[in-house]
Parts: structure tokens; sequence; C-alpha cells
């Protein structure tokens, strides 16, 4: 009871539970035993036996999960997942050939689009994160960008000019304006010397930092170097 049910072979399997909306030709087709879930679009959830809590629009949603708690919204959403759980999938093909990845979050056309096996991924902006197959623990913000490899793992990327290492890795770091941060702190402008590097301001005014040469020494804090300056 407390089924709904629209559409050929929509939740044709279902014996006992309730529940569960299935809206679409073959939405839940599988489902026996999961209990609630909710399938709008054809063959969204429709490989889903005993799975719990999940909520799949748009066609080829989450066809081929088994498992519970995963939320996909969008043409081919997490198509291909089977065992991963707890991701969140919201846009056109967002982690569309993720199969036993967790803990994901893609938001965005195509974000997280090869992602596989990675878990704890988070990917906001069309094509976020795309080419990201293995990696694990990204952030990535921003329209069609990624990480420096398809299996990094632990690596920042906000808006193309905010970038880092997290705290899940061996020495987290942040880089403005380069992608390969030295030290814990890492500041590029790309040009030249003379160009201000960063500014810092007070209620009384503001001065600029930058290198008075072309072939600037390494500036010391503390007993190790933890700030470097590149022109």
């Amino acid at each position: 009871s407390r089924n709904i049910a629209m559409g050929v072979f929509a939740l044709s399997n279902n014996l006992t539970v309730n529940d569960n909306l299935a809206l679409g030709h073959a939405a839940l087709a599988a489902n026996s035993s999961g209990t609630p879930n909710i399938a709008i679009g054809t063959n969204a959830l429709t490989t889903n036996v005993i799975g719990n809590d999940n909520i799949a629009i748009g066609v080829n949603s989450l066809t081929f999960t088994t498992v519970s708690n995963n939320l996909a919204i969008g043409n081919f959403a997490l198509n291909a997942n089977t065992i991963g759980t707890l991701n969140t999938a919201l846009g056109r093909r967002t982690l569309t050939s993720n199969t036993t990845g967790s803990n994901s979050i893609a938001i965005g056309d195509e974000a997280l689009l090869l992602a596989t096996t990675g878990d704890t991924n988070i990917a906001i902006g069309r094509l976020a994160g795309a080419s990201i197959t293995t990696g694990s623990r990204n952030i990535i913000i921003g329209d069609n960008l990624n990480v420096s490899l398809a299996t990094s793992s632990n690596e920042i990327n906000i808006g193309g000019i905010l970038f880092g290492y997290t705290a899940s890795s061996a020495t987290p770091r942040i880089g403005i304006g380069t992608n390969a941060p030295a030290l814990r702190l890492h500041t590029s402008t790309g040009l030249n010397h003379l160009t201000g590097i960063a500014r810092f301001e007070n209620t009384t005014g503001d001065f600029d930092l930058f290198s008075t040469t072309a072939s600037p020494q390494n500036v010391i804090v503390g007993s190790i170097g933890d700030l470097a300056l590149d022109t």
C-alpha cells in the first residue's frame, strides 16, 4: 500500500513494501523490498531491489544502483552507480560513471563526469572535476575546472586562482595564482618582480609586498620557511 506506479513495468516486481513512487517506463522495476524510494523517469532506479531512501529524477538516473541513500537529479545522473552510497548528483550526467565511489557531491552539468571509484569529492560547476577518475577527497569549484591528474587526491581548485592540498594530504598547502604550491602559502603573480604579490591593509592605510630584484631571496618566517614569494 501507499505505492504509486505509472508506466510500463514501473514497480512491477514489488511484493510487500510500501511508500515507493515510480513514474516512468521501468522505474523501480526490480524493486522488491526497498522502501521508501522515489524514481521519476525512464529506467530510474530500475535495477534497485533492496535499496532504501534513494531519489532518482531523470531518464536513466541511478539505473544500476542496488544500495541506499543516493540522490540523483538529472538525466543519466549516477547512471552507472552500483554500490556507491551517500552521493549527491544534481545536473545532467553528473557522476554518471560512478560505480562504487561514495560520499561525493556533484552539482552542475557533467560535474565529476568520469569519476568511477573515488570517494568524498566535491565538484560544483559545469564540468567541474570532469577529468577525475579514481581520485578522492578533492574540492573543485568553478566552470570547467579540474585537479592536476585524473587520479589526484586531496587537491583544491577554486575559481582557477586558489589551489592547494587539503588537510588529508601529507603536506597541506595553499597556492594563490599557482597550481603547484611549494610551501604552506605560495603566491605567484606570473608577472615581473616589481608587480605586487600581496597587499596588507588596515584602517589607517595599506602597503604592498613585492620584490625589488629579479632574483629575490627567500623570506623565512620562524625557524623554517613557511612563506614562499614567487614572481
